[in-house]
């Protein structure tokens, strides 16, 4: 009789090792990590879904700016008692890009894509300001040459308004890539970038 108990005893306590390997264990209500998330495709740049490799794009290169007295006013500033505002993490500076300033190339359909840089010498990152307007069937990108997974793509602007901010580009140099509607003739931009926000600082700091 004991070795029965002994037996069934061994039986229960494999059972229960096995079903302690076949599951996850519990830590006082603790949720285990979370489930695999798929990733979203990136969205392709024009230049990709027309198949242009981009070389020696044209750039417009901005001067450095002195990032030690924008410092030294800031700190005077928060120093005449201005602690409680945001602080500065950037300042605008003026930029004209026209269509002469890039380069176009020739697509089948009667399509052209034009492209262009843009660095301004020691920028953390960079917004741009576009104004005018993008044609039906056109599209706009701006992104970190960089950088390419973390791109901005336009088909429109918002509505009803002719301009518009970008978001952060990181870094110094911001390309821009501009596919126009197929049957255009002309070889000027239906917009404009005419400023650029200049960070010279991290917002976190």
């Amino acid at each position: 009789m004991k070795r029965r108990w002994i037996a069934a005893g061994l039986g229960l306590l494999l059972a229960w090792s096995a079903a302690g390997r076949a599951q996850p264990p519990e830590t006082l209500g603790t949720p285990g990590p979370p489930a695999r998330q798929e990733k979203k495709p990136v969205p392709p740049l024009p230049s990709e879904r027309m198949g242009v490799e981009l070389r020696d794009v044209p750039e417009v290169r901005l001067p450095a700016i002195d990032r030690e007295r924008l410092l030294r006013e800031d700190e005077a500033d928060t120093g005449r008692g201005g602690r409680g505002k945001a602080l500065r993490d950037g300042v605008v500076r003026d930029v004209r890009i026209s269509a002469a300033d890039g380069h176009w190339y020739d697509l089948v359909g009667g399509r052209r894509l034009w492209a262009v840089e843009i660095t301004a010498t020691g920028a953390l990152g960079l917004r741009l300001h576009f104004k005018g307007r993008l044609p039906a069937g056109s599209q706009l990108a701006v992104y970190a040459p960089s950088v390419k997974e973390t791109r901005e793509l336009h088909d429109s602007l918002p509505a009803g308004r002719n301009e518009f901010w970008t978001g952060t580009i990181a870094g110094e140099r911001a390309r821009i890539e501009y596919l126009s509607p197929s049957g255009g003739t002309s070889r000027e931009l239906p917009f404009t970038v005419d400023r650029l926000l200049y960070r010279y600082r991290s917002p976190l700091r």
